[in-house]
C-alpha cells in the first residue's frame, strides 16, 4: 500500500488476514493513519491482483506489529465484479456436489453412507476408549447412518444460504426481502435436488428433505447475518472508543 496524499512516502508490505465485499483486515509492521487513504495493490488465492483504495478505520497493537481495519472507497468494476465471482464459483463448485451425490444410485449412495458411518462409530471408540468389539461398531454406525445422512443434508444446504447471502450481499439492501429470496431459492433448489432423484435407480423424492434442506439454508443466512450484526457491533464500539481517545 501506498499513501496517496504524501508522494515521498514508500510502499509498504502487508499480510491480508479477512476480506469481505466492503474492506479488508491486515497486519502491517509500519504505522499508517486512521482515515487515510492509501493505494493499494492486493495479491488475492488466485493469484491475480486487485488495485483499489483503501481507507483506514481501525488499528490495534498486535505483537510487534499493527492489525488495520480498512474499508474499499474505490475499486475497479472488473476487480469488484472478480470478487463476486469467485463467491459465484463457490456456490456453482457446491451445487455440482450436491448433483453429484444425488446422481448417485441407491446401491452407491447406501454404501458411502456405511462407510462413514462407521468411520464415525470407530473415532467415537477410540475417543471414548470403549474398546468396543466389531459387533457393537456395527450396530452403532447402522444406528447413527440416518442421522447422520440428515446432517449431511442440513450441511450442504446450510453452506449453500451462507453462499448466496455472500454473493447477494453486495447488490442487495440487507432487509426481509433478501431473506425470503435466499430461503426460496433454497426451497426450490432442494425441491429440483429431490425431483432428480425420482430418476436415480434406488432413489426416491421425499418433502421431508426438502423442508429439512430449507431449514439448513435459513440456518446458514441466520449465521451470517448474527455474525454480520456482531461486527458491526464491534466496529462501532472502536469507533466510539477513537472518538473518545481523539475528544
Amino acid at each position: 500500500v501506498k499513501r496517496l496524499d504524501q508522494g515521498d512516502m514508500q510502499e509498504v508490505s502487508i499480510d491480508i488476514v479477512d476480506v469481505s465485499p466492503n474492506g479488508v483486515g491486515f497486519l502491517c509492521k509500519e504505522v499508517l493513519s486512521i482515515g487515510a487513504v492509501y493505494e493499494s495493490k492486493l495479491r488475492i488465492w488466485t493469484h491475480e491482483v486487485l488495485h483499489a483504495f483503501l481507507q483506514i478505520v481501525r488499528i490495534e497493537m498486535k505483537g510487534d506489529s499493527y492489525t488495520y481495519g480498512a474499508v474499499f472507497i474505490g475499486m475497479s468494476e472488473s476487480d469488484a465484479a472478480r470478487i463476486r465471482v469467485v463467491a459465484a464459483i463457490l456456490l456453482v463448485l457446491l451445487y455440482l456436489l450436491i448433483f453429484a451425490f444425488s446422481g448417485q444410485d441407491g446401491e452407491e449412495s447406501g454404501s458411502l453412507s456405511s462407510m462413514i458411518s462407521e468411520k464415525c462409530a470407530e473415532l467415537l471408540n477410540a475417543i471414548s476408549r470403549k474398546h468396543w468389539t466389531q459387533n457393537v461398531i456395527n450396530s452403532m454406525a447402522a444406528y447413527f447412518e440416518h442421522p447422520i445422512r440428515k446432517l449431511a443434508h442440513f450441511s450442504e444446504y446450510a453452506c449453500m444460504g451462507v453462499l448466496l447471502y455472500g454473493v447477494w450481499r453486495p447488490w442487495k439492501e440487507r432487509n426481509r426481502k433478501l431473506y425470503l429470496l435466499i430461503v426460496l431459492w433454497v426451497f426450490v433448489s432442494a425441491g429440483a435436488d429431490e425431483f432428480h432423484q425420482l430418476f436415480v435407480p434406488g432413489r426416491y423424492g421425499c418433502f421431508a428433505d426438502v423442508v429439512l434442506d430449507t431449514c439448513g439454508g435459513a440456518f446458514g443466512l441466520l449465521v451470517c447475518v448474527y455474525v454480520e450484526k456482531i461486527v458491526r457491533r464491534r466496529k462501532q464500539k472502536r469507533k466510539d472508543k477513537e472518538k473518545e481517545i481523539t475528544l
